[in-house]
Order: structure tokens, then C-alpha cells, then sequence
């Protein structure tokens, strides 16, 4: 009977099948196929099934596929089988309508094994119960969306190209978002609704409001870094402005904690021209906001972090007060989550008298933002130097601005002072 059973593979197991999808219209008046599922319902709570063996996990797999086709197509009453071993039972008058052997427990394995194996599955056409799975797992198959999305460059639709030629306000998951205020502002919607320009987002976003924003804010969490360019002649749209209103509208601070690392590739042209110089940098009050913020990378042009001496005639640079005064940056030491500073310098090009230190500016200004860390804070920060001339080619690695033994006390006894004084 084994060697039978075994050799039985789908011809057999297609006859079971069709004997117990068709048992409603079956004419031998028997409950043989309710009884099976009869011992899928109860096959938990009876003792013959509480140890995990090989053989229960297999019934399993049978009885609940019986008892779901039955709930769906024939109301039944379900037996006490707390006293009754009708599995068993159960299955064989199964066989005898079909003029099959008996078998017995090895055998039914084995006939579980052939169901498992032959049945075919089928797709289904949607997940109706996602939104019921973990935020985690949710977060991981949007993930894998978002990149099947990107590859198929449905995401990476640039809505214009910036001055220099290159494709910018889009969204290329998950390397960078890139965006300018180089905008006609009524192409945005208005931040306090927390939505994204057209063409950011893909299909699943506009399935319902709820994953509206999941999907804003599962991107925004992976992506690797926010790219936001300054543009000076165009007043009256700020990205910075807008973004950190979008970020903040998004409900229970999700926006604002999703941001990690953000990229302003044009500092220098804060306060460009002004004549009444801007005393906030929305820029600097994006990086305060995003509360998760880890990394911050920033531009300046030598033009912009030097002066003329009236008395040498000689461009000499700046101090620290003149840069964090003319660009507004005293606020960053309120961010809470701050690791590292990339600071970009660009110098003139050397056939025109261009050299690496007509920035020296800068690493004043980056031996005062950890000072201030230390001070403000009580802990360290990692600030990076790159200097360069010509088209930037990338986060290329830097210089480590340090302090001197000396410098860094000094800033530890005034973070202490400080911290008892308040």
C-alpha cells in the first residue's frame, strides 16, 4: 500500500480534489468531506496534535485548505473532536465513495506531501490586508517598491534643469532628492497641506490618505541625502522655506525625524546683493527642524569668506564672526543630532592666482562650530575640509579640521562653566 500511495502523484490526487470541491453536488449523501474539515477545526485543540511532529504540520496544511473551501462554499456545524479522532476517519470515507484503499498514518503523510506539492499557486490579484501588517514590514516591501519604481525611471522625472544644465527637482530614490528655488511657486503645493509636487511620488502614494503619507515619509526616511539649491535671484519661492513647512505638516513629527542628511550647494549666495542683509537663513532653520538630522554639507565661494584690507590692499579672509554673521549660521549648534559637517570650498582657478588657502576662512569657522558643539552640547562633532576649483565632482573626502589640546580644553571648561550655570 506504501509503494501505492507514493506511485499515486497527481492523477489520484486530482480524483480527492475534485471529489471534495464538487461535494455539492455529490449524490451519495455523505458527510465523509465535513468531517475532514470537521478535524481541520478542531485538530489544534485535540491532544493527538500538540506536539509539532511532521506529520500534524502536513494535516494541517490539508485540513484548514478543507475547512476554508467550506466556510466559503457550505455553512457546517463543527463536531466536538476534543472526544473523537474523526481525522482519520474521516479522509477514508473520502476513499471509499472513491472506491480508493485505505491508509493509514505514514500513508496520509504522504498524501498531505503529494497535496502540498501539486497544488498550484496563484497570485493574487491585490493584498487587501497590507495596511494590517507591521509598520516594519510595510517599510520593507514600500522600500522595495520605491526601488523597482526607480529603476523603471518613473521616479526620476527632473521637472527642469538648473543653470548650469542639470536635471534638477526630482526625486532619484534613494540616492538624493534634489530641488531649487528656481520654481514657478505656484508649481508647489502649499506645504501646510504636506504634499509633494507632481511627478515625486509614485502610484501608491495616491491609493488613499493614509499611504499618501507613509509613502512621503518611507522615502523621505531612505533617502540618502537632501539636495537643496539656492538660487539668489529668485525672491519670492524659498526651497528651504517650503521644505521645512512640508516637513512639519506631516503629522506626529514623522517628516522632520525621517530627514538624515541634508546638502546646500549654494550657501554662498545667501544674502547675495542685499542691501538689507536677510537675518535668517531659511537654510539653517531647515537643519534646527529636522530634529534626526545627522550629517549637513555646505558651499562657500573664497569671494564669499574674504574681504579686502583697506590698509594692505590684500584679500584677506574672514573671521569666524563676519561668515556666521553674514550667513546666519549661530543657530546650528541648536541641532540636537548633528555628527558631521562637510564644509566645500571653491577657489579661483590657479592659472588666474587661485590657491587652496584663500579658503583658510573656513577652517576658522570649522574649528568654531566645534568649539561650539563642546560648548553648547558638551560633545564632539566631525567637521571636514574639501577644497577644490572647477565643477563640483561629487562628496569627495576632505581635511579634518582639529582642535589643539589647548583650544579643546579651553572649550570644555567653558561647556562646563555653562552647563552649571544653567
Amino acid at each position: 500500500m506504501l509503494t501505492t500511495i507514493i506511485n499515486m502523484t497527481f492523477e489520484t490526487f486530482q480524483e480527492l480534489a475534485e471529489a471534495a470541491e464538487g461535494y455539492l453536488e455529490y449524490d451519495h449523501g455523505t458527510d465523509a468531506f465535513p468531517k475532514l474539515a470537521n478535524a481541520g477545526m478542531g485538530c489544534m485543540s485535540h491532544e493527538a496534535f500538540i506536539c509539532e511532529t511532521e506529520l500534524n504540520i502536513e494535516f494541517r496544511k490539508l485540513a484548514r485548505a478543507a475547512t476554508a473551501y467550506l466556510e466559503i462554499g457550505r455553512p457546517f456545524v463543527p463536531m466536538d473532536c476534543s472526544r473523537h479522532r474523526v481525522w482519520p476517519q474521516a479522509l477514508q470515507k473520502v476513499y471509499q465513495h472513491m472506491g480508493l484503499p485505505p491508509i493509514d498514518y505514514t500513508e496520509f503523510m504522504l498524501l498531505a506531501a503529494a497535496a502540498e506539492g501539486h497544488m498550484a499557486y496563484e497570485v493574487p490579484p491585490y493584498f487587501p490586508g497590507f495596511l494590517q501588517l507591521p509598520p516594519e514590514l510595510r517599510g520593507e516591501i514600500m522600500h522595495q517598491y520605491f526601488l523597482a519604481e526607480s529603476e523603471a525611471s518613473r521616479l526620476s522625472q527632473h521637472r527642469h534643469r538648473d543653470g548650469w544644465g542639470n536635471p534638477c527637482c526630482m526625486w532619484e530614490y534613494p540616492d538624493s532628492l534634489v530641488a531649487c528655488d528656481n520654481q514657478d511657486p505656484n508649481t508647489f503645493p502649499d506645504p501646510k497641506t504636506a504634499r509633494c509636487p507632481e511627478g515625486w511620488l509614485p502610484d501608491l502614494a495616491f491609493t488613499s490618505k493614509q499611504m499618501l503619507g507613509e509613502v512621503v515619509v518611507e522615502m523621505l526616511r531612505n533617502t540618502k541625502r537632501v539636495e537643496l539649491k539656492y538660487i539668489y535671484d529668485h525672491p519670492d519661492f524659498k526651497i528651504a522655506t517650503w521644505f521645512r513647512k512640508f516637513l512639519l505638516a506631516i503629522p506626529d513629527g514623522d517628516g522632520v525625524c525621517a530627514v538624515k542628511h541634508l546638502n546646500f550647494p549654494h550657501m554662498h549666495w545667501f544674502n547675495h546683493q542685499n542691501i538689507a542683509p536677510t537675518l535668517s537663513n531659511p537654510s539653517v532653520e531647515l537643519m534646527v527642524a529636522c530634529s534626526n538630522l545627522r550629517k549637513v554639507d555646505m558651499t562657500f565661494h573664497y569671494s564669499k569668506v574674504s574681504t579686502w584690507d583697506i590698509n594692505s590692499g590684500l584679500q584677506v579672509p574672514c573671521t569666524p564672526g563676519q561668515i556666521l554673521d553674514h550667513f546666519q549660521l549661530r543657530p546650528i549648534l541648536e541641532c540636537q543630532s548633528l555628527r558631521q559637517v562637510y564644509l566645500d570650498g571653491i577657489y579661483a582657478k590657479p592659472s588666474r592666482g587661485g590657491e587652496p588657502s584663500d579658503l583658510d576662512a573656513l577652517v576658522d569657522l570649522g574649528k568654531w562650530i566645534v568649539k561650539g558643539f563642546l560648548v553648547e552640547q558638551q560633545r564632539k562633532i566631525e567637521v571636514e575640509l574639501h577644497r577644490r576649483w572647477g565643477a563640483w565632482d561629487g562628496r569627495l573626502p576632505g581635511v579634518l579640521v582639529l582642535l589643539s589640546v589647548e583650544e579643546e580644553e579651553e572649550a570644555k571648561k567653558h561647556g562646563t562653566l555653562q552647563n552649571g550655570r544653567s
